[in-house]
């Protein structure tokens, strides 16, 4: 589980996210453990869909826009979150680098 990474501290340079972090349990101790297993300077990148407000998906969705990710990105510990929403229309590809 993303939430207990079986992975020593600051050992990993890079983890990806493809269309799964919508689904992640309890979000903040999740992110927050990629941030743990993250070396100094590595990236965590995340490319998902961006649901369209008022969708079902949005509705689903536990992080709903750009803000969201920063915000809870610099939470769990990353040092800088870059964003990029027009690489394809209606997603997102999120790069926080601890």
């Amino acid at each position: 589980s993303v939430t207990t990474l079986p992975v020593e501290d600051d050992s990993v340079h890079l983890i990806t996210a493809f269309e799964t972090i919508q689904f992640w349990p309890d979000i903040e101790k999740s992110l927050a453990e990629v941030c743990r297993t993250v070396k100094s300077g590595g990236k965590f990148v995340i490319i998902n869909r961006y649901p369209p407000v008022g969708s079902k998906w949005w509705e689903m969705a536990t992080i709903k826009n750009l803000e969201e990710y920063k915000k809870m990105l610099s939470e769990a510990g990353f040092k800088m979150v870059n964003a990029d929403l027009k690489y394809k229309e209606g997603w997102i590809v999120v790069e926080a680098i601890k």
